[in-house]
Parts: C-alpha cells; sequence; structure tokens
C-alpha cells in the first residue's frame, strides 16, 4: 500500500497492546489493511470493514500437542455499526508464507494459520536438541 493510499480502516490499540517486541505496529496495521483490500471484490462483506482493534496482547501460545502458534496480533475487525465481520491475525515472520491470516477459512483459501504450526523442538534437561 502506498504512503499516498488513503486508509480505510481505523486502527486501535487497547492500553498495554501496543509497542510490543517482535511487532511492528505500522507494518501490522498495513499488512492486515492490504489483505482485506485484497479479498473485498471475492467477499463484499469486507468492503463494510472500518475498524481493526487489538483488545489482547501480542502473544504467542503454546498448543497441547507440542507445536506453537507463534506471535502474532489479533485485530478485531468490525464495521461503523461496531457489528464483527472477522479477526485477522498478524504474524510479524510469516506463517506458511503469509503475515496476514483471518479467523474464517474461506478468507484464507480454505486454509487455516494452525495448518502450519511447527512442532516445538524436544530439547534435553541442559537445552540441547535430542
Amino acid at each position: 500500500m502506498s504512503k499516498t493510499a488513503r486508509r480505510f480502516l481505523s486502527f486501535f490499540w487497547r492500553s498495554g497492546t501496543k509497542g510490543v517486541q517482535g511487532i511492528n505496529d505500522a507494518a501490522a496495521q498495513e499488512a492486515v489493511e492490504k489483505a482485506i483490500e485484497n479479498k473485498k471484490d471475492s467477499f463484499p462483506e469486507l468492503s463494510k470493514a472500518t475498524k481493526a482493534s487489538v483488545e489482547s496482547r501480542p502473544h504467542s501460545t503454546p498448543k497441547a500437542d507440542g507445536r506453537t502458534d507463534p506471535l502474532h496480533a489479533n485485530f478485531r475487525i468490525t464495521s461503523d455499526d461496531n457489528r464483527p465481520i472477522t479477526s485477522a491475525h498478524y504474524y510479524p515472520t510469516p506463517l506458511g508464507g503469509k503475515n496476514v491470516w483471518f479467523s474464517k477459512p474461506k478468507y484464507n483459501d480454505g486454509q487455516q494459520a494452525n495448518e502450519h504450526f511447527v512442532k516445538d523442538e524436544q530439547t534435553d534437561d541442559e537445552g540441547d536438541r535430542k
């Protein structure tokens, strides 16, 4: 997205969610807006998106199966009247070749981000790989 392009999303970062190490806030906003823009023609409901809010601190999440959902910021995407449309998850390190994954698989060509989570490497008590 060029610097002269007008933003169609207003971004809101709840207290404590901005400036987290590993997340470039401006890059995250640009990537989320570009991802929505690229899907609008196929999914007209995304044209109603006007707000993106980060309500929880960006984080990674260990999963029970030994995989990890890597560091990401969750953006709640809503319309002017605050109706939820979807959520977008920004990964600073691309996951499956993409920085932005939507919660609804239809916006990701039928895929889900968790299909690309990597199993954590096993280590022994000294921290060496097994």
